[in-house]
């Protein structure tokens, strides 16, 4: 059962018992906190964890929630997605019986950070709804000045160079099909920075010919 609630500057998780196998000198318990309290995208997250029963405990082995592990009292983990975590905590006394405890936690994108400066490799799709196939690679190569975009988009195996703009919340960006040198293609969309990520509609002569999306 999750007791996580906020105290002060952590977040605070506090868990039961696993049975143990010790006659004399109950299971350990263990709970956690971490700070700051609501993490973004690449922040240092720190657990602490603390134990509340038990004999004394010999191991404490972390589980991030995306694939990461952590050993000690106290750990630091930066995560690089904004999504939830269930962070779990197994303990393990010097009985050698064991405690676990877990918590969900929510990361969320660093506001504004991402749209203010696209500078970077973004990696996604490009779809037609006229070309077939119909769905291509696409990986847009930015680099972001003032109100300026410039850099390549790859579409598929080939490359063109592009220009356009960020503008209010606008993204713009204008280049040549590469297996087509006459299309002139712009991408327009804009920019959700919880989850950094551009999307939107692509034109050719003022026409919408499809949907874009693409990720840092």
């Amino acid at each position: 059962m999750d007791f996580r609630r906020t105290v002060g500057i952590f977040g605070l998780a506090g868990c039961g018992l696993l049975v143990g196998c010790c006659w004399f000198v109950g299971n350990p318990m263990v709970s956690f906190t971490y700070t700051p309290p609501a993490p973004q995208v690449g922040d240092v997250v720190i657990f602490t964890a603390q134990q509340t029963g038990g004999a004394r405990i010999v191991s404490w082995e972390w589980q991030f929630g995306d694939g990461a592990t952590g050993s000690g009292q106290v750990v630091a983990h930066r995560y690089d997605e904004a999504r939830s975590y269930t962070v779990t905590l197994i303990v393990t006394d010097e009985c050698g019986k064991k405690g676990t405890c877990s918590s969900t936690i929510l990361v969320t994108g660093r506001t504004g950070a991402v749209c203010s400066n696209l500078s970077g490799v973004w990696h996604g799709s490009i779809t037609s709804n006229y070309w077939y196939p119909n769905t291509y690679t696409l990986v847009l190569h930015l680099n972001h000045q003032g109100e300026t975009v410039s850099g390549t988009a790859h579409v598929g195996v080939r490359t063109s160079p592009g220009i356009g703009s960020m503008v209010g919340g606008r993204f713009q960006f204008t280049f040549v099909w590469p297996d087509y040198p006459s299309v002139q293609v712009t991408l327009v969309g804009r920019c959700d920075s919880t989850i950094g990520e551009l999307y939107g509609d692509w034109y050719v002569g003022g026409q919408v010919y499809g949907q874009w999306r693409v990720r840092r």
